[in-house]
């Protein structure tokens, strides 16, 4: 399985089904466009920042949660996230490969050679 992150605070405006499953922040408008939504994958989501959270401290937070509902994620696209050097560094301590993208990038698990 495949999942997106998205921190996008409007919803996309493509339509039909897609290959992920869709992890998006709550907005007021991204919950109303998400309740509408009548082929996304099972596993989809909205998520909520914490109290005095921001968006680049959430995302492992969030990835956790992915991997606790998803443990067979293959990859996780991140999108409207900005990825600085500090938060490259604790992904990849956390075990990610990081493939950077146009808009955004996307994570693997490393595997550890055993």
């Amino acid at each position: 399985m495949r999942v997106r992150v998205s921190y996008q605070t409007k919803p996309c405006k493509s339509s039909g089904s897609s290959p992920f499953a869709l992890w998006l922040i709550a907005t007021p408008e991204n919950a109303a466009w998400f309740a509408q939504q009548v082929s996304l994958l099972d596993g989809s989501a909205l998520f909520h920042l914490q109290p005095g959270e921001s968006p680049q401290s959430s995302l492992l937070r969030i990835l956790w949660n992915i991997e606790d509902h998803h443990p067979r994620t293959e990859a996780i696209e991140v999108f409207g996230l900005t990825l600085s050097n500090s938060l490259r560094q604790i992904l990849q301590s956390e075990g990610f490969g990081i493939t950077t993208k146009r808009h955004g990038f996307t994570l693997k698990r490393c595997l550890s050679p055993n």
